[in-house]
């Protein structure tokens, strides 16, 4: 089944990013998460999806709030089942309701297109007013601290900041990609040197200080359980549950008895990238071994252009086997060196958990780099012992005093993630507020004006229909008062 085949798959991408040497250790696991999406058969969806990101912006909710008012509002009212005319009713009656509909309904298009032209021209600058405000130094101190941006500012800010810079500088570039290249540079590069600032200092003195204000231990103690929390959730993943070793336990096997064929055939790939298949499908031809077949389907399955290393990382994978069996391979040791490892990880995890301050209302800037020492000292990791459970992975190093800047920057980076979940609902609370008794109000009363002058220009029969009932009421009324 083709859900089997993308598990095998996955299984196969994760064992590559656990088992990589630990001289390559940068403190981010290899880029799975790419790899994985391209062997799945929804790829094109997701990455739609992504590109649609943007729609989660202040400008992407305003414009989708009003197609749904302006595109989707309006069907709902024209066609409404549920308002019929009266029994008996006459065809000029059933007409006459029909196009009251219609009139009603044609308000909401006509209120989308306002609502975009006053919220975008308000809210926008109420936005970037906003930034410029938090995110600036000098007027960011005025405000509640722990929404200061001013030392971890917004991504977006940084941009504008960049973009205006290089404007300045008057720098040329050769085309559109290079300069679009040179933003994320130093964007990246802007963004990075201010979370080393802040965890430099917090290192040195415990705390997080932002724009000369310390920030309360509390909840510095409270990011540093949440990086604790993540380091756990990464490690358990590192794991490998009863099912799994049975399954790397049989391919193990597969390996291993068939370790010469394997090796010559994936030895002699072709270069290209495009022929790796071609070869492979020729060689499914005069292999007899299933298992073996199930292997270069795998390899044949995955992505033109990482068919190549999955060819190396199979070849080198018969090495590691024969390693963890200490140059003698059989199941049942391999099966033992699995649990092994799973027993190991679970005293780590059971240890990291251990670490965690338990009151923090009483944590102090020296309980928090004494319990960053710790988890330091607990993730930093013996190369020739277990580099391949641990290398390659965004929680474990064999440098202790790079891992120890590791986690204060990981802290940083949640401290970060704080502030911008707080300061973005300032943002929605500041951007309702505005809408409620600037924008909404203001929107209204154009409508009443636009509306009526709109529909007699472009839908004179519907207003015609309009404008008589108004008449005939108007009448009523003014006899029913002179009957009085």
């Amino acid at each position: 089944m083709k859900t089997d085949k993308i598990n095998r798959n996955y299984a196969a991408v994760y064992q590559q990013n656990r088992k990589a040497k630990a001289d390559k250790t940068a403190f981010t696991g290899s880029n799975v998460s790419k790899q994985i999406t391209e062997l799945l058969p929804q790829k094109k969806s997701i990455k739609i999806m992504e590109k649609m990101k943007w729609f989660d912006g202040e400008h992407g909710r305003i414009l989708l709030t009003a197609l749904g008012t302006g595109a989707i509002a309006p069907l709902f009212i024209a066609w409404n089942p549920y308002v019929k005319p009266k029994p008996g009713a006459t065809e000029e009656e059933k007409k006459d309701l029909e196009n009251t509909k219609k009139y009603t309904a044609m308000r909401q298009p006509i209120s989308a297109v306002l609502q975009i032209i006053f919220q975008l021209s308000l809210l926008a600058p109420l936005y970037k007013g906003l930034d410029a405000i938090f995110n600036n130094p000098n007027n960011s101190k005025f405000i509640w601290k722990e929404l200061d941006k001013s030392a971890l500012q917004d991504d977006k800010y940084v941009e504008r900041q960049v973009i205006k810079d290089l404007k300045n500088s008057k720098q040329t570039f050769t085309d559109k990609n290079a300069y679009k290249e040179e933003v994320e540079r130093l964007k990246k590069a802007k963004i990075d040197s201010q979370i080393k600032q802040v965890a430099d200092k917090l290192q040195t003195s415990g705390q997080i200080h932002i724009n000369g204000n310390a920030i309360d231990n509390k909840v510095t103690a409270e990011i540093f359980n949440d990086t604790v929390n993540s380091y756990i959730k990464k490690t358990k993943k590192l794991r490998i549950d009863s099912k799994g070793q049975d399954f790397y336990a049989h391919r193990a096997e597969v390996l291993i008895n068939n370790k010469k064929e394997i090796t010559d055939v994936l030895k002699h790939i072709p270069d290209k990238d495009s022929e790796i298949a071609d070869y492979l499908k020729q060689k499914l031809e005069t292999t007899k071994n299933e298992d073996v077949k199930e292997i270069y389907k795998e390899i044949i399955d995955y992505p033109e252009n990482l068919r190549a290393s999955r060819s190396q990382r199979t070849i080198a994978r018969i090495s590691k086997i024969e390693s963890m069996c200490d140059g003698s391979f059989t199941k049942k040791k391999y099966l033992q060196a699995m649990r092994n490892d799973y027993d190991m990880l679970t005293d780590v995890i059971e240890n990291m958990e251990k670490l965690k301050i338990k009151d923090v209302s009483k944590s102090t800037p020296e309980m928090l780099k004494e319990q960053v020492a710790k988890l330091s000292k607990l993730c930093t990791y013996d190369a020739e012992k277990h580099s391949r459970i641990f290398g390659n992975t965004a929680v474990f190093h064999t440098d202790s005093s790079k891992l120890l800047k590791k986690i204060y920057i990981d802290i940083t980076k949640g401290y970060k993630g704080v502030v911008n979940k707080k300061y973005r609902a300032f943002k929605e609370f500041a951007g309702i507020t505005i809408g409620l008794f600037i924008t909404t109000p203001i929107t209204c009363t154009a409508l009443n004006w636009v509306y009526p002058r709109f529909m007699e220009i472009f839908f004179p029969g519907l207003t015609g229909n309009q404008k008589a009932k108004e008449k005939a009421k108007l009448a009523a009324l003014q006899k029913n008062g002179g009957e009085k």
